[in-house]
């Protein structure tokens, strides 16, 4: 049996020069992350833990940056829910980074669509994300 590993984590956010703050962010820890799987309808392959902790940040305003830390871990459980289910067999998809690679693109893609509400249309948020088994994937993507 594999050993349990613990991780910990704080977040801090200073608006600096700015009256508000604009940035949002979402820790999702590995055991909240399963039920966010199950609660998308899929089986966590075994094994498989996985934590989110991505800071969004907010251009012209706060609004997309917390719309962004809201779908963000369900829409990721979906879509490596997905991949979970297309990998069948012994091999983890998640352990395939151009995979999971193509479905953070899926995920940003959904939060884009979600951010083009017409009262958001003068706001944005850019992502610094990481997401992974083992090995962290970190990008930058622009909402």
């Amino acid at each position: 049996a594999a050993a349990a590993t613990s991780v910990e984590c704080a977040v801090a956010a200073h608006p600096g020069r700015r009256r508000t703050m604009e940035d949002a962010h979402c820790v999702v820890d590995a055991t909240a992350f399963a039920t966010l799987f199950e609660t998308e309808g899929f089986a966590p392959p075994p094994n498989a833990r996985v934590a989110v902790y991505a800071v969004f940040d907010g251009h012209n305003g706060r609004r997309v940056a917390d719309l962004a830390s809201r779908l963000f871990p369900t829409l990721l459980a979906r879509e490596l829910g997905i991949l979970a289910k297309k990998g069948g067999g012994s091999k983890h998809p998640w352990r395939r980074p151009k995979l999971v690679e193509a479905a953070l693109k899926r995920v940003c893609a959904g939060v884009e669509l979600a951010a083009r509400a017409p009262d958001l249309e003068k706001e944005g948020c850019c992502c610094v994300r990481g997401a992974g088994r083992g090995r962290p994937i970190f990008s930058r993507v622009p909402f």
